[in-house]
This record gives structure tokens, C-alpha cells and sequence, in this order.
């Protein structure tokens, strides 16, 4: 069986936000964080365009069209969720258009035969040997429509690629996304609220499923 080696969950919106606020005194002044974890940020660095800094469990990035969080300690996703929840709900007037609830999997592979044969399943090679001599798929990209009852219209996208870490690995990334911005023009930071609250729980269990699946054929 192959092996996880990471699981990542990062969430995104795609929005018109002023970087220069979120930096880690923002986020203690606020308890979103502690004094402790806002003292000495690795990574700090802010300016007109962009704000980043990284914490022992999260770290956050933010230019003007996108506020992103991520993290590769799964016992910190509900900790994710709760401070993106936090820091909306105190800028709740923000315009946000999109939300992505992203699971990243890093497997480690037995040897290189189940690795390869991963890749003839997923992209069978008789037709690509008419053509080249010795192909091999290096990415893929699936996508769905998503139906989520009662919730905001948005896609499953699935990528699966080498991992790059982890050799001979695969890596998989769930794409839950979310339009948040009705016809209207409507702030979507209400809808991105209520996501984030009843939605989340489904989003990790729907990359659960899809990623399960395709562990299944390592």
C-alpha cells in the first residue's frame, strides 16, 4: 500500500482585500491568534501588494485578489477554517467572489512498477504509442460541476501529478470550489460564512472519497 506522507488543506478566496491589514498584530489584536504565535512569525514580510507570514501551523498569504491560508498538519484543519471564519466575520464588508476548500496528498509508492502502472490506469497508453515511443503522463486535470443542495453554484477539480518531494510519489489535490457573487454584485463574504460553516465538513469528505479512489489503484 502506498504511503501518505502529507496532507494539506489550504483555503483560498478570490476578493479585493488590503493586504497591509493582515499581518500578525492585526490577527493577535483580534485573538485570532495568540500573543505568543504573533511575536516571532517566520517568514514575515508586508507591503502595499502583499502580506505573508508563516506560524509552527499555518501559514497565511495575502495579495489584493487573494487571501490564502494553508497548512500541512491535518490536526489543524478545523483550526484553519475557525480563523479564516474569524478574520471575515470582523471584515465581513469585504468583497469576495470565490472560495476554494483545497486538499493537497502527498503518497509515497511502494516502487516504481505500481507507480507507472498508476499512470497506465489513469491514462492508458496504446493510443499515445502510435504517436510517441515511450509516453508517460506527468498531469491530469479532472473537473465536475458541482451540486451542492442549498449551497452556492462552484466545481470539483481533481489534479493528479508526480509528487515532486516524495520519489516514486503521486500527488493529489481537490479543488472544492465556490461562486460566491451573485448576479446582482452582492459582497459574497456571508456566503463564504455560511460555507465555511456548514459546507466544510462535506468539502473533506467529498475529497475523501475521490482521493480514496484513486489511492485504491496504487
Amino acid at each position: 500500500m502506498p504511503t501518505l506522507k502529507q496532507n494539506g488543506l489550504s483555503i483560498v478566496a478570490v476578493g479585493d482585500f488590503n493586504s497591509k491589514i493582515f499581518q500578525p498584530s492585526w490577527f493577535v489584536a483580534e485573538q485570532l491568534i495568540s500573543e505568543t504565535e504573533g511575536k516571532e512569525p517566520a517568514e514575515l514580510f508586508i507591503a502595499e501588494q502583499l502580506a505573508t507570514f508563516k506560524l509552527p501551523w499555518v501559514t497565511v498569504r495575502v495579495v489584493p485578489q487573494q487571501f490564502v491560508v494553508e497548512t500541512t498538519q491535518d490536526s489543524h484543519f478545523e483550526a484553519l477554517r475557525d480563523l479564516v471564519l474569524g478574520t471575515f466575520r470582523l471584515l465581513r464588508h469585504t468583497p469576495i467572489r470565490q472560495l476554494g476548500i483545497n486538499v493537497e496528498q502527498h503518497y509515497l509508492c511502494e516502487d516504481l512498477e505500481r507507480w507507472n502502472n498508476f499512470g497506465h490506469k489513469l491514462a492508458p497508453k496504446d493510443e499515445w504509442r502510435k504517436v510517441m515511443k515511450d509516453p508517460g503522463l506527468l498531469w491530469m486535470r479532472m473537473k465536475e460541476k458541482a451540486t451542492r443542495e442549498g449551497g452556492p453554484p462552484g466545481y470539483t477539480q481533481v489534479d493528479v501529478a508526480s509528487s515532486m518531494p516524495f520519489q516514486p510519489g503521486i500527488f493529489i489535490r481537490v479543488n472544492n470550489h465556490y461562486e460566491l457573487q451573485s448576479e446582482a454584485g452582492a459582497m459574497g463574504t456571508t456566503t463564504m460564512i455560511k460555507v465555511l460553516e456548514s459546507g466544510f465538513a462535506p468539502a473533506l469528505a467529498n475529497a475523501k472519497v475521490i482521493i480514496d479512489n484513486l489511492v485504491s489503484l496504487l
